[in-house]
């Protein structure tokens, strides 16, 4: 549209993992003179940098990955001078609270072991998709970085790495079958956050009035715990339901 001023991106998507070419939307904004803005929460500055692709912002939710030990909410911005100095002076008042001094030292705590925790929550989210793309119980995986995904090449050229959070789809439409999946894991529990150490799932089916389709999508975030521990409590869980 010609009043267009801004294009929002999450890339991945939450639930979906669909990436968008970083370039080629940077690319985009800059010959319309509109401003290009990225969720990048899920990868995280680890695994992704969108402003050497040419985004203009990056936000983070700093309650996630950046603070870690799910304890704190925060969110942060990172741009240019120029950019963060028009934030700063013209429109940041209007966009909510800043964080008291207590949140952002746990959020400055948490990044100090940032470069620690993400390659264990990136290994054990690896592990488990390649396990759950061998049970006969699964329809599909859906995380970014498994060479079987349809968007592997532009994941590669645009993220070193990934968060432990991905989703897969269970062989059934029955809502009981589903439920008892969830109702059946003992060390995921059942939430809609992510990014701390604990390991969570998050059922499609609950979080949208209206599933249709992906009434069996199964949102998992992988935590810091053993890698047996979480894939036996799936395998269990499945077993158990289907």
């Amino acid at each position: 549209r010609p009043n267009t001023k801004i294009i929002y991106l999450e890339s991945p998507t939450t639930f979906t993992f669909k990436l968008q070419d970083l370039t080629e939307v940077s690319s985009l904004g800059r010959s319309k003179g509109i401003k290009t803005i990225i969720d990048n929460t899920w990868a995280t500055p680890i695994y992704q940098n969108p402003i050497d692709f040419g985004i203009d912002l990056v936000v983070h939710s700093a309650s996630k990955y950046l603070g870690g030990n799910s304890d704190v909410v925060g969110g942060v911005v990172a741009g240019s001078n120029e950019d963060v100095k028009r934030i700063f002076e013209k429109e940041f008042l209007n966009t909510g609270a800043v964080p008291d001094p207590f949140a952002a030292w746990l959020i400055l705590r948490g990044i100090r072991t940032l470069h620690i925790r993400m390659p264990v929550h990136f290994q054990n989210a690896m592990e488990l998709s390649r396990r759950l793309q061998e049970n006969e119980a699964i329809e599909y995986v859906l995380y970014p970085m498994l060479e079987s995904s349809d968007q592997y090449s532009l994941a590669k050229k645009q993220m070193r790495g990934g968060s432990g959070l991905f989703s897969f789809k269970l062989k059934t439409r029955d809502i009981d079958r589903i439920k008892k999946f969830v109702n059946s894991l003992k060390f995921f529990r059942r939430a809609v956050s992510w990014g701390g150490y604990e390991s969570l799932v998050s059922p499609y089916a609950v979080s949208h009035r209206d599933p249709g389709d992906n009434v069996s999508l199964i949102r998992i975030h992988a935590g810091l715990e053993e890698i047996e521990v979480l894939s036996e409590d799936l395998e269990g869980a499945i077993r158990s339901a289907l």
